[in-house]
């Protein structure tokens, strides 16, 4: 996911893709904690995601105020 396809997303389309990426944020947790999946990489990349969605929707948001 990169940051030319979620600007292409509305406001609620973001916030679907967030709740989404902190489901899988949480789950990869528990994965990681029970030695269940071995790829700790997962992590950095959904949270980078996470932090990219929610830049994208503070820019939306502030944009529509000016």
């Amino acid at each position: 996911m990169n940051a030319a396809e979620l600007r292409t997303k509305t406001i609620a389309e973001l916030q679907e893709q967030l709740l989404e990426q902190l489901n899988a944020q949480v789950k990869t947790r528990f994965d990681i904690s029970m030695d269940q999946s071995g790829q700790t990489h997962k992590l950095k990349e959904i949270r980078r995601n996470i932090a990219r969605i929610r830049t994208l929707i503070t820019e939306k948001t502030n944009g529509e105020d000016k």
